[in-house]
């Protein structure tokens, strides 16, 4: 029996990474449409949590903990805060 049902947890594991795979990939997919749509002169208001791509693409940024503004500025900027590179990068 035990064997079975390690091969039943490891099919969930491998059915949930296919999932988050799939996920990761249409992300990716939408952040490409947004950095186009952009670049064509568009104003987009992105809130996204994948804090390196998304703080590389902005033209301004705010972050936010617990509900409120903490930083401001350019993307490019905020990215290289060691604030942020700590708390939402893990650097």
């Amino acid at each position: 029996m035990r064997s079975i049902k390690n091969s039943e947890d490891s099919q969930d594991k491998i059915s949930e990474v296919a999932n988050i795979a799939g996920m990761l990939s249409l992300v990716r997919e939408i952040l490409k449409v947004v950095e186009r749509v952009n670049s064509e002169g568009v104003t987009i208001l992105l809130v996204e949590q994948n804090v390196k791509h998304t703080l590389t693409i902005a033209t301004r940024a705010y972050v936010l903990e617990n509900g409120r503004i903490v930083m401001e500025g350019k993307g490019s900027d905020l990215l290289n805060n060691d604030h942020v590179k700590k708390a939402f990068l893990g650097i």
